[in-house]
């Protein structure tokens, strides 16, 4: 009776840690799942961007697993860890292309 009582004790608390946890909402996965229920896609901005005319296969940006992937892999759950995310990335960018130009200066 002492196994069982402990096995519906630690059954209740599962379920209420799960329960808490669907509670806890991702904004960003929120802001995904209007944007596919009103348009049943992702829209991309009219004018390209920096990184987006670099990009070959734009209908995979407009998916919304992908965007949940990535959200979902890079642990992004509001706004403004996906600001910080982006502003991180960008400064690796500018890194990144700041060695690249002077190397094609040397070659030059």
């Amino acid at each position: 009776m002492l196994m069982l009582a402990k096995q519906e004790l630690h059954s209740a608390q599962y379920a209420k840690i799960k329960s808490t946890a669907v509670s806890v909402k991702n904004e960003v996965m929120e802001m995904i799942a209007k944007v596919m229920e009103r348009k049943g896609r992702l829209g991309l901005p009219i004018v390209s961007g920096k990184h987006l005319r670099k990009i070959s296969d734009r209908t995979a940006l407009q998916s919304a697993d992908n965007a949940e992937k990535f959200i979902t892999t890079r642990k992004i759950d509001c706004f403004e860890s996906l600001a910080k995310f982006t502003e991180d990335r960008e400064q690796k960018y500018q890194q990144l292309e700041t060695v690249h130009l002077s190397k094609g200066q040397k070659l030059n």
